[in-house]
């Protein structure tokens, strides 16, 4: 876009993205700005002014659904993953439990072979 005041409107009016001129080598040419946005930026521009949009108004409910979609899908592979590492993390127990069966076969050779342990004494 052209006209810089536009650009600049918006990005106080959303305080999301970020905008700055683009480079013009031919000199025919008018400066030019952009605005753009992060994926979950646009996304919240997007749902502000679906209702508003006359022209782009079906783009922009196709990237709403498509990004909707794309967030359930992302929510629910963290939740499997960290429902799957609770499941595969024991909190030590397992360690703990080799420590303990190591320990009283320790204290049992320590018998057998006439040795005394710290528990004896």
């Amino acid at each position: 876009m052209t006209d810089k005041e536009t650009i600049e409107h918006f990005y106080n009016i959303f305080k999301l993205g970020s905008w700055n001129p683009k480079t013009i080598t031919n000199k025919k040419y008018k400066p030019q700005w952009r605005w753009a946005a992060s994926y979950t930026a646009a996304y919240k521009i997007a749902k502000l002014i679906v209702p508003y949009a006359v022209t782009k108004k079906n783009k922009l409910q196709e990237i709403i659904t498509i990004m909707t979609k794309t967030k359930e899908i992302k929510e629910k592979t963290i939740e499997k993953a960290r429902k799957n590492a609770e499941n595969d993390y024991q909190g030590g127990g397992a360690y703990r439990a080799f420590l303990e069966m190591f320990y009283k076969n320790k204290i049992e050779e320590d018998k057998k072979n006439g040795q005394k342990n710290s528990e004896d004494v």
